[in-house]
């Protein structure tokens, strides 16, 4: 009841004053009159009562402190001022309001793409049975490279994983064939469209490089993920695969460099000069394992073409991988690890003597995320990035 009593008072403040002022008022009066009536003369009787009473100002105050939520009266006068300064000096006004939504917009991007990469899952079905797979050595606890001949062993004899997969990545000079429609694209463009001119578009037959990410036939059925338009690789594709060399690209690549042409199935482009047709288009922002986008996604059987390298498939000291697995239901993480690092073990005598591979000591698991677990972040140059970037929006809101 007191709150709610002090809040009314805060608003009819003008009711209370009048009714504060009578009551000193009658408290003096009558000082001044037991004064009279104590002998004194009305004019020294009236310099006691005041006297007996102080600064009426500051018992005024105090008194109206004791009925009203001062704080937010205060506050509202700030705000009033405030209101006044900024009213009165519209240029510095909009150089903070410019500046607040500078900072804060920047900061709010950038902190929902760290919150992307750093805690958000894999971006698949049922995220929460995916897993990073990792070498272990006494040196790195957490190695994210395998040769893809040793994915293959781990994929073919564990019995632990519903699917297994394996992926890399690089940037590929592509060339889009002369039937193909192309689009202005980039930032570039897009701030020529603002302020009202044209770019050339890519020129047909010209190459750009593209990020690619090589996945192995099984990837996009063990994610759970479909294409929305065509379709995805499949696992029983590997033969059709190498003799008609197909890709799949992402719907924001098909948007912004295809002006999302329906005809763009079936067509052909090439990467680093050799020929692949497109059979699908995966989802708008699917990252799957990977923490960007991809242009265009290439199965692994065929990356020897695109990269010209003849040898990855089959050198098992190229460890030009990283995998992922999607643990069966009712298998526990502990459990999944110790099967791989019985099979790891076998692994390990695969390989040269005093090579890479053979120095490794079991294999690690973590629930699956883009960069893996705290402490294990295979990629420096990812997290010198990260902390730049960090640093930097730090700095942003700080001047804000």
């Amino acid at each position: 009841m007191g709150l709610i009593r002090r809040v009314a008072a805060l608003l009819h403040r003008n009711r209370l004053n009048a009714e504060l002022d009578e009551e000193l008022r009658y408290h003096l009066v009558m000082r001044e009159d037991m004064n009279k009536q104590a002998g004194m003369p009305e004019a020294e009787a009236r310099l006691s009562a005041h006297r007996t009473f102080g600064n009426l100002s500051l018992l005024k105050e105090k008194t109206r402190e004791a009925d009203l939520l001062v704080f937010f009266e205060t506050f509202l006068k700030d705000v009033e001022f405030a209101a006044r300064m900024l009213a009165k000096h519209p240029g510095f006004t909009l150089l903070a309001v410019l500046a607040l939504g500078i900072g804060i917009g920047v900061n709010t991007a950038v902190f929902t793409a760290c919150k992307a990469v750093l805690l958000e899952p894999l971006d698949a079905k049922d995220p929460g049975q995916l897993v990073n797979v990792y070498r272990s050595t006494d040196q790195r606890p957490y190695d994210p490279s395998f040769s893809y001949p040793d994915f293959e062993f781990y994929r073919n004899h564990n019995h632990v994983f519903s699917g297994l997969v394996a992926t890399t990545n690089n940037e590929l000079a592509m060339t889009a064939g002369p039937n193909m429609s192309a689009s202005e694209s980039g930032t570039a463009a897009g701030l020529a469209h603002i302020f009202g001119f044209r770019l050339p578009g890519i020129v047909h037959g010209s190459s750009e490089f593209v990020s690619v990410l090589a996945v192995s036939e099984n990837y996009f059925a063990v994610l759970g993920v479909n294409a929305i338009r065509g379709r995805v690789f499949l696992p029983q594709d590997t033969q059709d695969l190498e003799t008609h060399p197909a890709i799949l690209i992402s719907e924001n690549f098909w948007r912004r460099r295809f002006a999302r042409d329906p005809s763009v199935l079936g067509q052909t482009v090439k990467l680093n000069g050799t020929a692949f047709t497109i059979i699908g288009i995966t989802p708008h922002d699917f990252l799957g394992t990977n923490i960007n986008v991809p242009n265009i996604w290439l199965p692994i059987k065929l990356w020897p073409l695109a990269s010209k390298n003849a040898t990855m498939l089959s050198d098992r000291e190229d460890s030009c991988c990283a995998v992922y697995g999607r643990v069966q239901a009712g298998i526990s993480l502990q459990r999944s690890q110790a099967e791989m690092s019985l099979l790891a073990a076998h692994v390990r005598t695969l390989h040269a003597l005093r090579s890479e591979g053979a120095r490794t000591t079991g294999i690690r698991l973590a629930p699956g995320s883009h960069i893996g677990p705290v402490g294990a972040v295979h990629d420096g140059g990812l997290v010198f990035a990260l902390a730049l970037i960090l640093g930097a929006v730090g700095l942003v809101l700080l001047i804000a």
